[in-house]
């Protein structure tokens, strides 16, 4: 799920000073102002949300010269270099994040982020680099999260990095426990009209592609595989999107 969005120019400036503004912001003996760091990391995720990449480059960097250790700073840095294609510097930033997020040194127990979508974005970038086993790794680990809002997302990037690695029964059980807990999620619906069609079941194939678009309309993934139904085609699963490396909070 892509944060909020939050206003631009004047009026982020304006959401900065109020976040600024409380009595988080008190910094540390040595010179850490971790409430300011959140501040200016959350802005930077508003602005990433809104595509300014610019923009919230700059509040990251804020941000950890406020606090180096910041997770959401580092994660948002992560996001950058990996949307700029610059994957070693990506992985970087992925692995610095998960180092920092168990810190509560600083932080209330409700302040630290989650590490779910982190560890999906993370996933992201090594599925690209066909690392499909360090993928499936971390999608376990992030799909572990049972409070994590987006968990049915989660689960079907790991069926989808599960199909790489030829685990077909372990896609169809991440796939099942997804359309549990998110029965009418079209991402679900679309992965599993798949899955039905890559094991010949042509009819759950087209009932959950006939409740997918329903739900979502016409789209060039379920146009594919209605194609592939009329004319009994081979259709691939993995033709659907890997983990996402979008931004993914809570």
């Amino acid at each position: 799920m892509i944060p909020p969005r939050l206003p631009a120019g004047r009026l982020a400036a304006l959401a900065l000073a109020a976040l600024l503004g409380g009595c988080a912001v008190a910094s540390t003996g040595d010179g850490r102002n971790p409430g300011a760091a959140s501040a200016y990391a959350e802005l930077g995720m508003g602005y990433l949300g809104q595509g300014e990449s610019d923009r919230a480059r700059q509040a990251f960097e804020r941000a950890l010269d406020q606090d180096p250790h910041d997770p959401t700073a580092l994660h948002g840095i992560a996001l950058l270099e990996h949307r700029a294609g610059n994957d070693e510097i990506a992985e970087r930033y992925y692995q610095r994040t998960l180092l920092e997020l168990p810190r509560r040194d600083q932080r209330s127990a409700d302040e630290i982020p989650s590490e779910t979508p982190v560890r999906n974005n993370y996933a992201a970038l090594l599925y690209e680099e066909q690392r499909y086993t360090e993928a499936c790794e971390q999608l376990e680990r992030a799909a572990g999260d049972t409070a994590y809002a987006g968990r049915a997302r989660v689960l079907v990037n790991l069926s989808q990095c599960q199909l790489h690695l030829g685990e077909t029964a372990a896609a169809r059980a991440s796939l099942n426990l997804a359309e549990r807990i998110a029965p009418d999620q079209p991402t679900v619906l679309l992965a599993l009209a798949y899955l039905d069609y890559a094991e010949r079941d042509m009819g759950a194939s087209r009932a959950r592609l006939t409740q997918y678009e329903r739900l979502a309309g016409l789209t060039r993934e379920g146009r594919a595989l209605h194609e592939a139904l009329e004319n009994t085609a081979d259709a691939s699963p993995n033709t659907l999107e890997p983990a996402s490396s979008a931004i993914d909070q809570p």
